[in-house]
């Protein structure tokens, strides 16, 4: 959205469709739903929304965020061959938590923290909002209860998919120079040691990478 930064987007006809059938890339801009009702509805002028559209959100932040829609509670994820359903940290690399949920009022409250090899903030998710980091480091698809991370082409490094019941989750994870994969078979560390084929029900586990696996 060139106004607020969020990813979720409908296109905008600066100068109204009805006034002259147009898609001339000049005359549009993107919005995210609740930026695009103002415009429509005459509380984001023309002069206003030039000006954002030459200086959009995310090029002036360099950042964009959003945030996810949880309807599951308790949340239950699927990490590979994994199904977790706990209330705290989930994954950690040495003594950072990199995926933790915080089951709250029936509400569920997921956090990620994902990093690339460089130690590069690319994903924070903080209680079900998002924020991106450099947008030169990646490319997002999204909506409210999917997102998918690409660092460069077939380079997935995040996969959510909130949709399902239970929730779906893909990632490859970095700490400090030690990395965890959350493939489809299941979680393994960069040195080959696999966890797979398992299921933890309101049990205080977290899984640990830190060479070996600590439960």
């Amino acid at each position: 959205c060139c106004r607020c930064g969020s990813p979720i987007i409908q296109y905008q006809h600066i100068i109204g469709y009805a006034k002259d059938p147009h898609f001339r890339a000049e005359d549009m801009m993107v919005l995210c739903p609740g930026c695009h009702d103002m415009a429509t509805k005459g509380a984001l002028p023309e002069p206003e929304q030039r000006k954002l559209k030459a200086r959009p959100f995310n090029i002036e932040q360099g950042l964009t965020y959003g945030q996810l829609t949880v309807t599951q509670g308790p949340l239950a994820l699927t990490l590979g061959s994994i199904l977790v359903i706990n209330d705290g940290p989930i994954l950690a690399i040495g003594d950072v938590t990199v995926l933790s949920v915080i089951q709250e009022d029936g509400a569920a409250l997921l956090s990620i923290d994902l990093r690339d090899e460089a130690g590069t903030q690319l994903l924070l998710v903080v209680d079900n909002e998002w924020i991106l980091g450099p947008p030169e480091v990646w490319d997002m698809q999204a909506d409210y209860q999917r997102l998918t991370l690409h660092a460069k082409a077939r380079d997935i490094r995040l996969s959510l998919n909130l949709k399902t019941t239970p929730g779906r989750l893909r990632g490859r994870f970095w700490h400090a120079g030690q990395f965890v994969e959350v493939a489809a078979d299941g979680i393994r560390t960069e040195s080959g040691l696999m966890m797979s084929d398992l299921a933890f029900v309101r049990l205080p586990a977290t899984f640990v990478a830190n060479g070996s696996w600590s439960l």
